[in-house]
C-alpha cells in the first residue's frame, strides 16, 4: 500500500478547546494546504498548529472507480438542479399563457 504524506494546518471549531484536543476529546479540522486558511478563520475556527498527515492510499483502480462514482453523483445532482430550474421556467410560462388566454 502506498503512502501519501503532506503538511497541513490544524484548526479547532468554535465549540472545541485546545485542552479537549490534547486530551483526545476534540479532533482538529485539518486543512488541505500548507498555508493558513482564511476560509476556516472566517468561519470562527482557530488555528492551533501544523499537522503532518499520512494517508494509506487505496489502489489506483479503486481510486479511479471512486472518482468516476463521485463524478456520476455530481452529474445526477446537476441534472436534478437543472431540471428544477427548467420546471420553474415552464411553470412561469404556463401561468403567463393562462393570463393571456381569452375564450372565444
Amino acid at each position: 500500500m502506498s503512502k501519501i504524506t503532506f503538511t497541513a494546518q490544524a484548526y479547532l471549531s468554535p465549540h472545541q478547546t485546545l485542552d479537549g484536543a490534547l486530551a483526545g476529546n476534540d479532533r482538529p479540522i485539518i486543512s488541505g494546504g500548507e498555508g493558513r486558511s482564511t476560509h476556516f478563520e472566517e468561519m470562527g475556527y482557530a488555528h492551533i498548529g501544523q499537522a503532518t498527515v499520512t494517508v494509506d492510499a487505496i489502489s489506483q483502480d479503486e481510486a479511479l472507480r471512486n472518482q468516476i462514482a463521485s463524478l456520476n453523483t455530481a452529474l445526477q445532482k446537476e441534472r436534478a438542479e437543472s431540471q428544477a430550474r427548467q420546471n420553474a421556467i415552464l411553470d412561469r410560462i404556463s401561468k403567463l399563457q393562462a393570463l393571456d388566454f381569452r375564450p372565444g
